[in-house]
């Protein structure tokens, strides 16, 4: 067996592949693990191996640098540290009740890891970066190219995209499995825990099966519309009429890109601040929309800490700046009020609170 870097801890794969002789050879030496113990350890070393970096290719004229990556998941956007990832480190896109999917790069490219819903009572079909750890259910299909990846179900209907924007940029579309349930990207929307049947609102990419027509994008319908059915779930669920909408009852609030590129430059446009963003735990809603308040005020320059409340009372409904300081509170309220107002997201101003002095309070959803 060829050894090589055998950290897992800090999220660095393994430099050697396994083959049977080595599992042979390890399973003998590791009896005492037990067979669940040595089980997790092959898996383990299978899961993580590290293909090589190619050498000899022909240069770059131009290569772009970025300090940041963005994982899209519908319309909640996650912001990731670049040089944390080109480190081996590994940034979790979305928690809830534990890591959903996490991102992370290899070769310089950007990769990320998720579990896909394949029907009440089955296992998840697993994508670690470009493989597929279980095999797809019969009759499943998948077709792939340089930027986009898709799998489809038996009829066709698309159960997961991922389609690379741009080099540092993944927008996922599709119905993941999570530790507390499950997380929908469907378009510009995320839900969580959605209610089964879902329907998708995104279309098709590629052509199908993939035998036939391997990296064919499919070709737009008369009139660039879709009519959908879908996914993934006990019976079906269709789209009524041909605007592939589909009404999924009240959506989480959530920063979409469009309304962050009209946020950014309003913030970028002033000097960075400090701030805590505080959202309530205990509540999805108030968590991932606080979680997305922070990611973009990062992204905006800012030092910001993210916390949270288990309990609060009384409760707090909207987004309120709350700044002890009356100095402070006159320059980064008003600021944030801007920022968040171009986009037609509300910031109220009140009054302190004694946890914190320098405070962005995410409560309920009004």
């Amino acid at each position: 067996m060829q050894h090589g870097m055998l950290q897992c801890s800090n999220g660095i794969k393994w430099s050697f592949q396994l083959t049977s002789d080595d599992e042979q050879a390890i399973r003998r030496t590791g009896k005492y693990l037990g067979k669940k113990g040595l089980d997790d350890l092959v898996e383990a070393i299978r899961d993580n191996f590290k293909l090589p970096c190619p050498e000899g290719s022909p240069p770059e004229t131009f290569r772009e640098r970025f300090e940041q990556a963005f994982v899209s998941i519908g319309g909640f956007t996650s912001v990731c540290d670049v040089a944390a990832l080109e480190k081996g480190g590994r940034c979790t896109v979305v928690d809830f009740g534990g890591p959903v999917i996490q991102a992370y790069m290899e070769c310089g490219k950007l990769y990320v890891d998720v579990s896909l819903f394949n029907g009440v009572d089955k296992s998840p079909v697993k994508i670690t970066g470009r493989d597929f750890k279980n095999n797809l259910p019969p009759n499943w299909d998948r077709n792939f190219n340089a930027n986009a990846l898709e799998v489809v179900n038996e009829k066709g209907l698309p159960v997961f995209q991922l389609i690379n924007r741009t080099p540092n940029h993944i927008h996922l579309n599709g119905l993941f499995v999570a530790p507390a349930g499950m997380i929908f990207g469907n378009g510009d929307v995320m839900v969580h825990n959605p209610k089964l049947p879902v329907t998708v609102s995104y279309k098709r990419v590629f052509r199908y099966p993939s035998r036939q027509y391997q990296g064919e994008l499919e070709k737009e319908e008369a009139g660039g519309k879709s009519k959908q059915t879908m996914i993934n779930s006990p019976g079906s669920a269709q789209v009524i009429g041909d605007n592939n909408t589909v009404n999924l009852g009240t959506q989480p609030r959530r920063i979409t890109v469009a309304e962050a590129e009209k946020i950014l430059p309003v913030l970028r446009a002033h000097p960075p601040q400090t701030i805590t963003v505080y959202r309530i735990s205990s509540d999805t809603d108030s968590d991932f929309y606080g979680r997305q308040i922070a990611a973009l005020l990062r992204e905006g320059g800012w030092e910001v800490e993210l916390n949270g409340f288990q309990i609060l009372s009384p409760m707090i409904y909207g987004v309120e700046c709350r700044i002890k300081d009356p100095v402070k509170a006159a320059i980064i309220c008003p600021l944030l009020q801007e920022a968040f107002g171009a986009a037609g997201i509300k910031i109220t101003l009140e009054g302190p609170i004694d946890i914190d002095p320098t405070i962005l309070v995410v409560g309920k959803k009004p």
